[in-house]
């Protein structure tokens, strides 16, 4: 590269690991109101700082939010390697989380996107790559300017976009496994580090993101094929894939039985849902019509089917052309694993959060940017595709910003206030030990009419674990939810408990599941009288907005 394409690079990198950190860098940070999150970090980010706390045995991890139980049908690779990371650096696990992972995982995401550009298509190609893996977006952006004149709606078409990416932490940790693993893969010649490298790429992404492994291995096994390889290179895939079952089985179990089959769920709630695309007309047709076998019917889930492809792909559906021919071989490597990817969510959802499937459409999108950028270069000679170009970057640029006011607005939507920063606090210098905490209450919420909302009331979450490092009994049942839990009659038994209807009961949960604390925020105090006598409890804490109470043995 000149002088010039390296200061191109340099400032390409810089804008891209900017805008890719956004939906972290500001969460968990103080505020005059207290520490705030946006986005999906509220939820999403707390999980992973509770599960990191406990992640210190690889082999046993204790749920942050379950107490008594081991993590299962999870992938944890990222919470171990956040623990292991804070232990060495001695940096908390909340600044690693929210301030100094999010920014060395957009660089080398960003990096990496250029390098394998680079790779295939030369430092033009290199630069498209960066830039749609930054900045790809839907088509939400066209609906909500159309709809309510603003430039929201990243997610109106269901799939995340790039934009989004280190909202999510573990998948953005298998982005870069995966990119890694593809440069390996590229070479002409594989040496014995390269085999190493391959080896442990394949074993731990599956178990840093489930979904993974539906794009690595078929990827890994169309490249071989069409590369024409050697025998031993599909007996050390064969052992490599083995390998990596056998780990991902340790901690997933149960994993098969948490998807169902649910043709079109995604394609019927796009139009149906008011906080989708919602096309209520075209709904009640639908539902409607007698039968599947209608004409109608078909052709309406034809037409939802293109809406719901187009929407969600936007510019990248041009990927699916077919580039020159030096191109070709990634092409054909990477087009079925796309197709593949997103046929899954297409027929089957999750049990517990039925949503949760689409993040095998976040795949999909990821590799199709490489085709979108074969496209590009392979017509870049044509003045049409030049404007065509402008038009792409012009309006994925336009279609993020209603997402980037999303993460830069202030105040956050959630907080957590400093009175109960002050109580968690308190809390994580006792000795350690189980904590009960008030069920999740949606209606809180109702009696505040401005942000931020207080973060007990935002949403079912494990930030009692996670500021205090201690096993909570019951919380964040969405999580739970989503990993086949049977949580319901735990949290019966502790709907009791707030109620105070039996003594004997209260107390025997208190004893029975090893319990040390009880903790009330707020509005929880207000909702129940616990009989501190009856129950052995003892008040270690009280500043008028938490209350915590030590449980006697």
């Amino acid at each position: 590269m000149s002088s010039r394409q390296k200061i191109g690079l340099i400032i390409s990198l810089i804008v891209a690991t900017i805008f890719l950190a956004l939906p972290q860098i500001r969460n968990g940070l103080n505020y005059q109101y207290g520490q705030g999150f946006w986005g999906p970090s509220g939820h999403d980010m707390i999980w992973h700082i509770a599960l990191s706390h406990q992640a210190q045995n690889p082999l046993k991890i204790q749920h942050p939010t379950f107490s008594g139980s081991l993590l299962q049908n999870y992938h944890p690779f990222y919470n171990l390697l956040v623990n292991l990371t804070s232990k060495i650096t001695n940096i908390s696990i909340q600044t690693l989380s929210f301030q100094i992972l999010p920014i060395l995982f957009s660089l080398l995401l960003a990096a990496l996107s250029f390098k394998i550009g680079f790779k295939l298509f030369g430092y033009t190609g290199g630069l498209l790559h960066l830039f749609f893996n930054s900045f790809s977006s839907s088509f939400g952006w066209l609906v909500s300017l159309i709809r309510n004149q603003d430039l929201y709606g990243e997610s109106i078409f269901w799939s995340m976009q790039s934009a989004s990416t280190l909202s999510n932490p573990p998948y953005t940790l298998s982005l870069i496994f995966i990119m890694l693993g593809l440069l390996i893969l590229l070479k002409n010649k594989l040496k014995t580090i390269d085999y190493i490298f391959l080896f442990i790429i394949s074993l731990v992404l599956p178990v840093t993101k489930a979904y993974a492994t539906f794009v690595w291995f078929p990827l890994f096994f169309l490249i071989l094929i069409l590369n024409k390889s050697t025998l031993k290179k599909y007996i050390f895939f064969a052992i490599t894939a083995i390998s990596s079952y056998i780990l991902f089985s340790y901690y997933n179990s149960g994993s098969t039985s948490l998807f169902e089959f649910n043709p079109f769920w995604f394609i019927h709630s796009l139009i149906d849902s008011p906080d989708r695309l919602f096309l209520p007309q075209l709904s009640a047709y639908r539902f409607n019509l007698s039968t599947i076998l209608d004409p109608r019917y078909l052709a309406i889930e034809i037409f939802t089917l293109i809406i719901f492809i187009i929407g969600n792909f936007s510019w990248r559906v041009f990927g699916f052309i077919k580039p020159q021919k030096q191109y070709q071989k990634i092409y054909f490597s990477i087009l079925p694993v796309i197709i593949f990817l997103f046929l899954i969510p297409l027929f089957f959802t999750q049990k517990g959060n039925t949503w949760n499937s689409i993040q095998f459409l976040y795949y999909s999108l990821f590799l199709t940017n490489i085709l979108l950028t074969a496209f590009f270069i392979s017509h870049l000679n044509k003045k049409i595709v030049k404007i065509f170009l402008a038009i792409t970057i012009l309006t994925s640029i336009i279609a993020n910003i209603g997402t980037y006011q999303t993460y830069l607005g202030n105040p956050a939507p959630t907080a957590i206030f400093p009175k109960e920063i002050e109580a968690l606090n308190f809390l994580s210098q006792q000795p350690k030990g189980v904590v009960l905490t008030y069920p999740f209450n949606p209606y809180f919420k109702n009696s505040f009419s401005q942000t931020p909302l207080p973060l007990y009331t935002y949403e079912t979450t494990a930030y009692v674990s996670a500021y205090t490092g201690f096993p909570v009994h019951l919380a964040d049942q969405m999580n739970l939810q989503i990993s086949g839990y049977n949580y319901q009659p735990r949290l019966d038994q502790i709907n009791k408990f707030f109620k105070q209807d039996s003594e004997f009961e209260n107390r025997g949960l208190l004893v029975n599941n090893q319990i040390d604390y009880v903790y009330l925020v707020d509005k929880q105090i207000d909702s129940t009288q616990l009989d501190l006598t009856k129950m052995s409890l003892q008040k270690i804490f009280d500043n008028s907005y938490v209350n915590i109470y030590q449980v006697n043995r």
